[in-house]
């Protein structure tokens, strides 16, 4: 497997969270509030966008055909966002705090997700499971 990088975006967002990610969640202020506006939380890699909540320390992936945020099952600090040609690709890095490119290259192989829609692929898939979009 090739050497994983974090993009400049994402490891300025993983570098901020690790400022905050024992502050306790506040349930009566609104996350603005308490960790700044969303915007400040998101971050592009080609078209794709993504979104480190620091209320559920999660990443979330912009599913445009359905203009949401979809959790995509990665907490901060466990994934590398990779630009494949056109496609997204995971690197799960483990459980670290913040991946290394040595702890990326023993863990899970490149997980892919659709470039149309988003959603998580399985190895395989010559369609998207959720979307139908036909997968490269």
């Amino acid at each position: 497997m090739a050497h994983e990088i974090m993009s400049p975006g994402q490891k300025a967002l993983e570098d901020r969270f690790e400022l905050i990610k024992n502050r306790p969640v506040d349930p009566e202020k609104n996350p603005a509030e308490q960790f700044g506006e969303m915007e400040a939380w998101t971050f592009s890699l080609g078209d794709y966008r993504f979104f480190l909540n620091p209320m559920t320390k999660r990443w979330y992936f912009f599913d445009r055909p359905h203009n949401s945020w979809k959790d995509i099952n990665a907490p901060a600090g466990s994934v590398i966002f990779s630009l494949r040609g056109s496609e997204i690709e995971i690197v799960k890095a483990g459980a670290a705090t913040t991946p290394s490119p040595s702890a990326a290259t023993k863990e899970t192989p490149l997980r892919k997700f659709c470039p149309q829609c988003g959603a998580p692929l399985r190895p395989g898939l010559k369609f998207c499971s959720s979307c139908g979009a036909k997968i490269s």
